[in-house]
């Protein structure tokens, strides 16, 4: 009787991690951010290993972060290299959305918690929008003002401008009416303008202070 249920179990924990595949597999297949083309275009080239190693993925050899020139929330135009000699955080998001942009702006905070009394001195805190129809300046400023955000530099700008911006840091960008569908990724950039580490998805805010302090002088 007990070697019966033993093979019961057995059988029926197969048949769970069959289902539970083919659950997977159906999501992949629907998610157009995790087809092969959008996972390899964000893949991590490689993970630093060394005694200052990061908890997000270094991207080794750092190489230069893309320079941009847009608008700022105050109306102000903006290049990523006027942040040049500081460390960088950066991220994109819009301020409609409803579900990751959210959580993201919420690690902007914890960040601004953690590591405020160097913000602005030897920190830039960063978000450039994916919605530039309806990311005004104007409505960045209520953004940043309802979130405590006032000394985030929230970008904007042409929408031509912007495309250039998300694909070179490999961002994917999607309209569905009034959804906008992208890919999560956030960098710290040194004080040299280097890329150094890169996160998909939404990482935890312990993570991000933990590698940001590893780069602060």
């Amino acid at each position: 009787m007990k070697r019966e249920l033993v093979r019961a179990a057995a059988v029926l924990g197969g048949f769970l991690a069959l289902l539970l595949g083919l659950m997977l597999t159906t999501a992949e297949a629907k998610n157009p951010f995790l087809q092969p083309e959008a996972l390899a275009a964000s893949a991590p080239e490689h993970r630093h290993s060394g005694p200052t190693a990061f908890l997000g993925e270094a991207l080794m050899p750092p190489r230069p972060a893309a320079d941009f020139d847009l608008v700022d929330w105050t109306g102000e135009r903006t290049r990523l290299r006027t942040f040049q000699g500081k460390l960088t955080l950066l991220t994109f998001a819009y301020t409609y959305c409803p579900d990751t942009c959210p959580l993201l702006v919420a690690r902007f905070q914890a960040v601004q918690r953690a590591l405020g009394q160097r913000l602005g001195e030897d920190l830039e805190l960063v978000l450039v929008t994916v919605d530039p129809e309806r990311d005004t300046p104007e409505r960045l400023r209520h953004y940043l003002e309802a979130v405590d955000g006032q000394r985030w530099h929230f970008l904007t700008g042409p929408e031509p401008t912007l495309e250039r911006v998300w694909k070179e840091y490999r961002v994917r960008v999607e309209r569905q009416g009034t959804a906008v569908s992208h890919t999560n990724l956030t960098y710290v950039i040194d004080g040299n303008g280097l890329l150094r580490v890169r996160y998909l998805g939404v990482p935890p805010d312990t993570v991000l202070v933990s590698d940001m302090e590893k780069l602060l002088p």
